[in-house]
């Protein structure tokens, strides 16, 4: 008899929990923006990232030119003192 009611409640209460009320799915909405927000975040992250080692590598070729173009006009002078 106890197995009996306590099966019942229990089946009632794994049936009532099936539909949702509106703050459940007000929640899930929450989690679902939330998501996608993080997912932006990262993209977003990630191509900051991207374009901060490109100009990284910018600077590092302008600066690499610089340096070897002074060395071609040091070649170049006649003062071989620079």
């Amino acid at each position: 008899m106890r197995l009996a009611l306590l099966l019942s409640v229990l089946l009632l209460s794994l049936t009532a929990c099936e539909e949702q009320g509106p703050a459940e799915q007000a929640g899930e909405e929450v989690d679902r923006f939330a998501g996608n927000l993080q997912d932006r975040a990262s993209d977003a992250a990630d191509a900051l990232g991207d374009a901060a080692r490109d100009a990284r590598d910018s600077v590092e070729d302008a600066a690499r030119d610089a340096g070897n173009t002074v060395e071609d006009l040091c070649e170049d002078a006649t003062d071989r003192d620079c």
